[in-house]
């Protein structure tokens, strides 16, 4: 499996282990993780990846979310 499918695998994984929690604390709130660290959050997209900061150098991916919005499903190939 590549770099960059692991990380992005990495980042849901987290955030659906902290789906309950930030739904319950954070719901309708923009979170973003980082290697599969909740690294940031905010009201708006902006200031989460503003308070996010930079990522880091050799880092593939990044995950940005509405807490409490549903994806639409989406068929891909890994």
């Amino acid at each position: 499996m590549s770099a960059i499918v692991d990380d992005v695998r990495s980042n849901e994984g987290a955030y659906e282990r902290l789906r309950p929690q930030l739904e319950a604390t954070h719901k309708g709130h923009w979170v973003v993780f980082i290697q599969g660290q909740l690294v940031a959050s905010g009201l708006t997209r902006e200031e989460a990846l503003r308070r996010a900061g930079h990522v880091p150098p050799g880092v593939p991916s990044r995950l940005v979310r509405k807490v409490g919005e549903e994806l639409p499903k989406v068929v891909r190939k890994l």
